[in-house]
């Protein structure tokens, strides 16, 4: 399967990347903000919904830019155990962008922004697993 590398500048660009990123699995100590450089990082499973014939997952790196504030809502950073589900991902444009993070859990980030520049890039070679995420 081919590694995916995909860049966000705006809302258009953002819906590609959440429709990827969506259903990927995260612990909240894989995701971090770098605040001299003024990113955010997180480190997750993405279900790789491109390729529908087998179910399989690979380590992918969501960098966001521009980070000048960040909020969280309902995450235990603490809790070694913790896994979240990623159901999506949005901006909000300018003036002020705002990137959202919405969990599995009730669980939320907020990344208030100076401009959009997000990455995502698969980092490893893909792995079978044994289910499809299912939605209602």
């Amino acid at each position: 399967m081919k590694k995916l590398k995909l860049y966000g500048r705006d809302a258009a660009d953002t819906e590609i990347i959440a429709a990827y990123m969506q259903d990927a699995l995260v612990r909240p100590r894989d995701m971090v903000r770098l605040a001299p450089a003024r990113a955010f990082v997180a480190m997750t499973a993405r279900f790789c919904w491109e390729n529908e014939a087998t179910p399989m997952r690979v380590r992918t790196a969501l960098r966001i830019a521009n980070v000048q504030d960040m909020r969280y809502k309902n995450i235990a950073r603490q809790d070694e155990a913790a896994v979240l589900s990623l159901l999506s991902l949005s901006l909000t444009p300018s003036p002020n962008p705002i990137v959202s993070l919405i969990f599995s859990g009730n669980s939320e980030i907020e990344l208030h922004l100076e401009a959009c520049e997000m990455t995502m890039e698969d980092v490893s070679e893909a792995w079978g697993v044994k289910t499809r995420p299912r939605h209602k």
